[in-house]
């Protein structure tokens, strides 16, 4: 179920970002791709300046035994 969900997302995604109408002028122009990719492109930029250097992940906190009584008392 987490694929179907996974390409459902990146069909939506690419579909929003086609044309709405044709033919493409500047007054139909959807500037949804070019959103994307700013975002895309400062936030990859952003990483590799300084979120590589400080971000190791996720911490675990607790131990097995901790986990899995949190997980038997749902």
């Amino acid at each position: 179920m987490i694929f179907l969900d996974a390409l459902g997302r990146r069909i939506i995604t690419v579909l929003s970002c086609l044309p709405e109408v044709s033919p493409v002028t500047w007054h139909t122009f959807n500037y949804a791709p070019i959103a994307v990719g700013a975002v895309l492109l400062l936030s990859g930029r952003w990483w590799l300046v300084s979120a590589r250097k400080w971000f190791l992940g996720p911490h675990r906190q607790g131990d097995e035994a901790q986990l899995s009584e949190l997980e038997a008392a749902r």
